[in-house]
């Protein structure tokens, strides 16, 4: 873990200017966030956390995210009813993927987000973490999350960034 803070601690190159608060950010600890137990570990979207997005309760972000992959009740209701995140996640990967999904998956993704943090202890947890750059340090996934054996380190981190933007709109 040590490593990735000081990568994520690194001067900043050409490519990736950072904002004079991202700098003063940048000397604050990260949080990381992927599996396992640790006080953040509740913003991972696997972690339990029963949800209520469109009149319909969720076990987790996850099985939520999954079934809106699909346009159909029925997919979407299988979605739900899975028993873990992970089966959740199998499954949505083989569903027919709506047609406008890359359009929408963000929003989709931060409807969910939304409905998870408004609840105690959730949101007292988020706002914990003051001003923390926040990575998902998912090694398998260099679009949510940090993508290490993927891409080195330079995923995009889409689930770290929500999150920072969802603590700073709770905090507003």
């Amino acid at each position: 873990m040590l490593s990735r803070v000081k990568k994520a601690l690194k001067p900043p190159t050409s490519k990736h200017q950072h904002s004079k608060m991202e700098q003063m950010e940048l000397l604050q600890p990260p949080v990381f966030f992927f599996a396992g137990d640790n006080e953040f570990a509740c913003f991972s979207n696997f972690y339990p956390s029963k949800i209520v997005v469109n009149e319909k309760e969720w076990l987790t972000v996850e099985h939520y995210f999954q079934a809106m992959k699909s346009t159909s009740e029925s997919d979407q209701e299988s979605v739900r009813a899975a028993s873990t995140p992970g089966r959740a996640k199998r499954m949505g990967r083989s569903l027919p993927l709506r047609e406008d999904w890359d359009k929408i998956k963000t929003e989709v993704m931060m409807k969910g987000l939304r409905a998870k943090f408004k609840l105690s202890p959730f949101r007292e947890t988020l706002l914990k973490s003051g001003d923390r750059f926040i990575y998902e340090d998912s090694p398998y996934d260099n679009v949510w999350g940090t993508g290490v054996l993927k891409s080195e380190g330079n995923g995009q981190n889409l689930l770290g960034k929500m999150l920072m933007a969802l603590r700073a709109e709770i905090k507003s």
